[in-house]
């Protein structure tokens, strides 16, 4: 196995890795989504009844009121806070995700692409000849210039320059009208704008890495979770102590 195809295989693996345990992510997501939402109801629900009827509850257990609008607003919060992070989250993955693959696509089934190189006072006749098989897949016979003298030999490196400048200029305009043609079947039918475009055709580092904002965002959306479930049960202890308390007096 060579260095290649090491490459991709490792590629391949990680992408495939990645797409099964997406699925028991999105699952474990979907039930901290129904824990917060039940959470965040029963607290809502448990801040209006106290409003309602503040008096009669403070008068079972002392301070009910004010623990209830504490720990369930609190909740409340740390709840929906939780659901705009892993919202920004799961939007940043579908967008990184998306790229990754495509780079791997990309990365196991190159398109073939002719580029021309920049050539230097130091390359030969010779040299020259064999880049055209290399940057073209063209066969040029080479004529041997064993018996020509170094004007001949000027005036035959020249001409096979000025092929080759030609081939390699054919190819850029070649490829620069696919690109737009790619950019027109963007724009039509995804609606991308032309600056979007320009970030998918001349790409640039961004100031912020979407992978590190998508990290934090999970990252706090997961402290979030375990804050607002902390909330409900502490509110739920602190009351269920004082009630036994109260009790036992």
């Amino acid at each position: 196995m060579d260095n290649t195809d090491f490459q991709g295989w490792i590629l391949s693996i990680v992408n495939k890795t990645i797409s099964h345990n997406r699925q028991y992510f999105y699952k474990m997501t979907e039930q901290s989504d129904k824990i917060i939402v039940w959470l965040v109801g029963l607290s809502i629900t448990s801040i209006v009844l106290t409003i309602n009827n503040g008096l009669k509850l403070n008068s079972v257990i002392n301070n009910l009121t004010t623990y209830v609008l504490i720990f369930g607003s609190l909740t409340v919060i740390f709840g929906v806070l939780y659901r705009i992070f892993l919202y920004i989250a799961q939007t940043l993955e579908i967008n990184i995700l998306i790229a990754f693959e495509m780079y791997i696509e990309g990365y196991n089934n190159p398109p073939k692409v002719h580029f021309g190189r920049e050539l230097l006072d130091e390359d030969t006749y010779e040299d020259i000849v064999s880049f055209f098989k290399d940057d073209f897949e063209i066969e040029i016979e080479s004529i041997n210039t064993a018996t020509l003298d170094t004007n001949q030999i000027e005036v035959l490196r020249k001409s096979v320059i000025d092929y080759y400048l030609s081939l390699n200029n054919w190819a850029n305009k070649k490829l620069e009208k696919e690109k737009n043609e790619v950019k027109d079947v963007f724009s039509t039918y995804l609606g991308y704008s032309n600056k979007k475009l320009d970030r998918i055709f001349n790409p640039k580092a961004p100031t912020i890495k979407s992978t590190n904002l998508y990290w934090y965002s999970l990252y706090a959306a997961s402290a979030l979770f375990i804050l607002s479930c902390l909330s409900f049960t502490s509110g739920m202890i602190t009351i269920l102590t004082e009630y036994i308390i109260k009790i036992c007096n």
